[in-house]
């Protein structure tokens, strides 16, 4: 039997060291920098996030579980929990992703760039 304990270690080693790096942008690249009420909205959003995803992963256990009692299906593990709930937040913010992208599709030029982020473009009257 292969042990997979090493390549996984190795894997979460190197994605803390990473995530660790705060070395500016290279080669003219933008790089926000937050304030201290970003830094703290941002802190406050993670740390939701983190409490909604375990939540909704003892949620979708327990659920799982009573669907499954008196079946031969596969029974809830925390993991398959955490991998049913990550998968479907994945599915929602693709299928969010696409709205917003079919939107912009549906309004060619109606934002422009300005700097690093977009601002709606004047009103013109040959746009649709």
């Amino acid at each position: 039997m292969r042990n997979f304990h090493q390549p996984l270690s190795c894997i979460v080693v190197m994605t803390i060291l990473t995530l660790q790096m705060t070395a500016p942008a290279q080669a003219g690249m933008s790089s926000i920098v937050l304030t201290e009420y970003g830094v703290e909205r941002i802190t406050g959003l993670s740390t939701a996030l983190f409490f909604g995803l375990a939540v909704s992963t003892l949620l979708v256990r327990y659920f799982w579980g009573l669907l499954v009692r008196d079946t031969d299906w596969p029974k809830p593990t925390l993991a398959k929990s955490f991998a049913a709930t990550f998968l479907g937040g994945l599915l929602f913010f693709l299928v969010l992703v696409m709205i917003a992208g079919s939107r912009e599709l549906l309004t060619p030029g109606a934002w422009e760039p300005d700097g690093i982020l977009y601002q709606l473009a004047p009103k013109s009257d040959d746009l649709p």
